[in-house]
């Protein structure tokens, strides 16, 4: 696969049994609680050879909560709102840009799919998930 390119068989929505999905759709992600209700952040993705990569681009308040103790609220944040956002409630420049830098870092894991199982290896856990 080219740079930028996709595995079909990620396309659709995994649940975990736990509330928790993923959602991947033509190179773009989305990741919610409370099965699909609650989304927390979204971006783009690049899959080949058993290796995902996604960069969030947009967090949503409930994902920025401890350490982070963002004041909850409807908003999507991209990593200049997010610091924006941390800056204005007192939080020093240095923590803001670090939250910033890293969670909008892109992430490389592994992943496979096998039917309507995916196992993805995330921070270094293998998780799996069922398609919905």
């Amino acid at each position: 696969m080219t740079k930028g390119a996709t595995d079909a068989a990620l396309d659709g929505r995994w649940g975990n049994g736990e509330g928790f999905e993923y959602s991947f759709h033509n190179g773009s992600w989305e990741y919610s609680w409370h099965d699909g209700k609650l989304p927390v952040a979204r971006g783009t993705f690049s899959a080949a050879a058993g290796a995902i990569t996604m960069t969030r681009t947009h967090v949503r308040h409930a994902i920025a909560g401890p350490p982070l103790m963002l004041e909850p609220g409807p908003e999507w944040y991209s990593g200049s709102g997010l610091k924006s956002a941390m800056l204005a409630q007192g939080f020093p420049p240095e923590t803001a840009d670090e939250a910033a830098q890293g969670f909008f870092a892109p992430q490389t894991e592994l992943y496979s799919v096998d039917g309507d199982v995916l196992v993805l290896t995330l921070f270094g856990e293998a998780q799996t998930w069922t398609r919905k």
